[in-house]
């Protein structure tokens, strides 16, 4: 699926193991607390813009975390999506200037 094609592109850009799982941790964090189909494949097609505001809204404002912390999620949704537009699987980041 998705995340595994993901996570193999993250081992190849060197990302260290720690990171690839905080990366794969905040997308299926992501996929199940904002997505109908939480069991289903987080597909980069299916994320929107307003999708990606409002988890980061939640974070923000549910967890009582800082700032700091908080962008982690979005940034590792982030290059999750910029992996999908370089790949052909979308046109355009939904999470691009977020």
């Amino acid at each position: 699926g998705h995340l595994q094609e993901f996570e193999v592109h993250l081992k190849d850009a060197g990302k260290s193991l720690c990171s690839v799982k905080a990366y794969l941790s905040h997308l299926k964090q992501f996929q199940l607390g904002f997505r109908d189909n939480g069991d289903a494949e987080l597909a980069p097609q299916a994320i929107k813009k307003l999708d990606v505001m409002y988890y980061r809204a939640h974070m923000l404002n549910a967890t009582q975390r800082k700032p700091a912390g908080v962008n982690r999620a979005p940034s590792s949704i982030a290059a999750f999506c910029d992996w999908a537009q370089e790949s052909g699987l979308i046109h355009e980041s939904p999470a691009s200037h977020i």
